[in-house]
């Protein structure tokens, strides 16, 4: 990973927000400045790497499912995230849960509800944001960018940023 930050540039920063901003499978940067704006850092990524996001809405539990418990299963491995209320001082992260999946194009998710309920999703397809809710399953699916469409000539929500506030990764 490469910083495209000056080393001049520097500031006191209160917190840090971790979010795909942009929709594309990256993850960006967000600091919350100290008397100063926020400085977004946006990932530019020239990989082809696949990914889903998942947004949880409880219905017996809690609405905003803080403590849900998500395994994303593909190709023989296993990611585990849970949904927190709150991440960093001044800030939180993402409620969404983001799962990278190189390569591959699909995963099996299990869902642990606050509430003890278990479900599970097959097969549901990468590059998308899927929303998940307690006992009613799949309710909506959002397509994001496609991994061919990435990269560092792509015209997106981060165009207009200056080069020195991106982050690339070779």
């Amino acid at each position: 990973m490469r910083w495209l930050v000056p080393a001049w540039q520097t500031c006191a920063a209160a917190a840090d927000v971790l979010r795909d901003f942009d929709n594309d499978g990256d993850i960006d940067v967000l600091i919350v400045n100290l008397n100063e704006p926020p400085s977004l850092r946006a990932t530019i990524s020239a990989g082809r790497h696949n990914w889903i996001k998942v947004k949880l809405e409880g219905g017996k539990s809690n609405r905003s499912a803080i403590g849900a418990r998500v395994l994303a299963h593909y190709g023989g491995k296993t990611q585990a995230q849970t949904v927190l209320s709150q991440s960093s001082f001044y800030s939180c992260n993402d409620p969404r849960l983001h799962f990278g999946l190189g390569g591959l194009t699909s995963a099996d998710l299990d869902v642990y509800w606050p509430n003890g309920l278990h479900e599970n999703f097959k097969h549901l397809p990468a590059n998308q944001l899927i929303t998940l809710r307690e006992g009613a399953g799949r309710v909506r699916t959002e397509a994001g960018l496609r991994p061919s469409r990435r990269g560092r000539n792509r015209q997106d929500t981060f165009s207009s940023l200056p080069r020195r506030s991106r982050i690339e990764i070779a």
